[in-house]
């Protein structure tokens, strides 16, 4: 059985034996890709092709050939993958997987050094220029790619931009004590514990999950109501 690309970086991430708490969330949150890429349409002629032997391209070429494959914010390398990996899937769609062409990665290259021109008016564009994570009219950076282990999966969204569509979402950890007794709870949500606009719950969370971090969740019904925000009956 194949493997995709969550499951080759994970395998580079398990060693024999026991995986301590913080050893697990390092892979929860973890922003690389494989060392060898499992995608259905190989890159490698992207990853080879001379820059400078097509000087109009030469910037966006050497970003993504330096790219360290981090799906981070601030990546250059990955603003240009994740227009390529768009123009690639709806280009090849149907067809059966194989490494590009030449003619195909001259293609690529061409279409994301235009996208990035006519919509930003700069080819030197992070990932977080482009891909964005939204809540109502509020839009800031996205990390994440497609399938990578901080998945982000990406749609239309405006003026030559991504808006993060599905990926990670609600995340918890639990831990459960030796010596009995309520579990130990992080959890963290994408936005934040409301639908509503209007509520300070709408977007509170975002911040914390943009810098991947999280918040302490109890079960102890005697804390929750020390530090509820309001006590209701719900029948009333």
């Amino acid at each position: 059985m194949g493997h995709n690309n969550r499951s080759q970086r994970v395998t580079e991430l398990i060693h024999p034996g026991k995986i301590d708490y913080n050893t697990f969330k390092k892979i929860k949150f973890d922003q690389q890709l494989p060392q060898h890429l499992q995608y259905p349409y190989g890159i490698d002629s992207m990853l080879n092709l001379p820059a400078t032997d097509h000087p109009l391209l030469k910037e966006v070429i050497v970003n993504f050939q330096s790219w360290d494959r981090k799906a981070v914010a601030d990546s250059k390398g990955a603003a240009v993958f994740i227009l390529a990996y768009h123009y690639i899937s709806n280009k090849l769609k149907g067809v059966a997987p194989r490494q590009l062409t030449k003619e195909e990665s001259i293609e690529t290259y061409q279409y994301v050094h235009d996208h990035m021109i006519k919509y930003f008016g700069r080819t030197d564009l992070v990932l977080g220029d482009i891909q964005k994570l939204v809540r109502g009219d509020d839009a800031r950076p996205a990390w994440g790619l497609p399938d990578v282990l901080t998945a982000a999966y990406t749609e239309p969204y405006k003026n030559g931009m991504l808006k993060v569509s599905s990926g990670d979402a609600y995340i918890c950890f639990v831990r459960y004590p030796k010596n009995g007794g309520l579990p130990i709870i992080e959890s963290v949500n994408t936005f934040g514990a409301s639908m509503h606009p209007d509520s300070p719950h709408y977007k509170d969370q975002m911040s914390l999950f943009q810098k991947q971090q999280t918040k302490h969740m109890t079960l102890d019904k005697a804390e929750i109501l020390r530090t509820a925000e309001k006590v209701y009956h719900p029948r009333l």
